[in-house]
């Protein structure tokens, strides 16, 4: 969708948030309106291997062909290059570092598009990765490489957002494009965007009788998103999709719906208060899927122990993990349903609700645990919950910007 005074400005979908909106009408009120400037907002594509990724903007300029992540949340950010610290009115969260995932949809995007037709006798461009931290307000206080592509608004004498987009002003950034970036280049973009049909952003894209409302965590194979009921809105499930689409063959799309049913058999017949409950199967156009239970005011343990490093002692730290690798009744119940497992905290996530951390801790924080086998559905994480005796208001997280 076009407007006349931005003909070269592709919004496929009208945002439903007004922080992200107040962010593209910003870029878009200083975005050139002439060639070979063009940008796409809002949609999604499946990528190769089955997987949804939305889009919030697309630039094609002649200094680059960018992805942006925009974050529009006020505050100030500390970091590194793998974690942000999000800090806001006292409160602290901990989220790993968008460009990342930005660099992860851009390399997924460019898959699809150097392999359409308009391409077989033209160079594919490079697509780069940006984060537009959009806040007016915002302190920034990230440093060394954790700054890389990272962009704020442009104020007085600091470039910012349009300065990477125009003069490759960022962090970070080469000093010069790889590829040409010309009006048959943007043409051939835009052809080749039409040619593998992105579509507008879903967001109610529905499993069974939950909306859709973005992605929790995602890995080899699989995808977690959050499920809101249609009709009872405060019931919320953690939905798994493996993702069959980008199987090749029927035999191996086949094989996919045959593990995630065995899995879903085997966590039914699990029962420990520290394991998620596996409530659901169903089939979706993706993939199969199955429904755990959910908890909103859950963190991510490696997200925990980052926002609460100050309160944490390395004995305290040492205790929670060596107690969640050697407790005997998860160690017995998933290892006689699962076979052989390994532990890692970075899909886990921590139920709490009072303040004195250093005070007795009941072995129920929440870990996932990875099996060895092959298949995409082995692969993924089986989600443990570890509640601690009491919680601490103060990390429950808020909706993401």
């Amino acid at each position: 969708m076009n407007d006349a005074s931005h003909p070269n400005w592709s919004a496929i979908t009208a945002s439903a948030f007004p922080w992200e909106m107040e962010a593209l009408e910003y870029l878009r009120a200083q975005f050139p309106t002439y060639e070979p400037y063009r940008a796409w907002s809002n949609f999604e594509f499946i990528a190769d291997d089955g997987s949804v990724n939305e889009v919030d903007l697309l630039v094609f300029s002649p200094q680059g062909l960018f992805l942006i992540e925009i974050k529009s949340r006020p505050g100030i950010i500390t970091g590194d290059a793998r974690t942000w610290n999000w800090q806001q009115d006292g409160h602290t969260e901990v989220m790993d570092n968008p460009v990342l995932l930005a660099n992860q949809k851009a390399r997924k995007l460019a898959s699809l598009l150097r392999r359409q037709r308009v391409f077989e006798k033209l160079p594919f461009p490079f697509i780069e990765p940006l984060v537009f931290c959009s806040a007016e307000n915002l302190q920034c206080r990230l440093q060394g490489n954790s700054r890389f592509h990272v962009c704020l608004r442009d104020q007085g004498g600091r470039p910012g957002i349009m300065a990477a987009i125009m003069r490759r002003q960022c962090p970070g950034l080469a000093e010069k494009p790889r590829g040409t970036f010309n009006r048959p280049t943007g043409k051939a973009v835009a052809r080749a965007l039409e040619q593998v049909g992105i579509k507008p952003s879903h967001r109610s894209r529905r499993v069974g009788d939950y909306e859709l409302q973005g992605i929790i965590d995602e890995g080899p194979g699989y995808q977690d998103f959050l499920g809101k009921h249609v009709a009872l809105k405060d019931t919320l499930r953690r939905i798994r999709i493996y993702l069959a689409q980008g199987q090749t063959t029927p035999e191996q799309r086949a094989m996919i719906h045959r593990c995630a049913e065995r899995e879903f058999r085997l966590l039914q017949a699990l029962e420990h208060r520290g394991v998620l409950r596996a409530m659901e199967f169903t089939n979706h156009e993706l993939g199969p899927a199955i429904l755990f239970q959910h908890f909103p005011s859950a963190v991510r343990l490696d997200h925990f122990l980052i926002q609460r490093k100050d309160h944490l002692s390395d004995d305290l730290r040492l205790g929670l993990n060596a107690g969640l690798m050697t407790d005997p009744r998860i160690a017995r119940g998933t290892i006689h349903c699962m076979g052989q497992l390994s532990c890692s905290p970075k899909t886990g996530n921590v139920r709490s609700k009072t303040a004195t951390i250093e005070r007795r801790w009941s072995r129920n924080a929440m870990i996932p645990w990875r099996r060895a086998p092959r298949m995409a559905v082995a692969r993924a994480p089986r989600i443990v919950t570890i509640r601690m005796a009491e919680s601490d208001t103060s990390i429950e997280p808020t909706r993401a910007r």
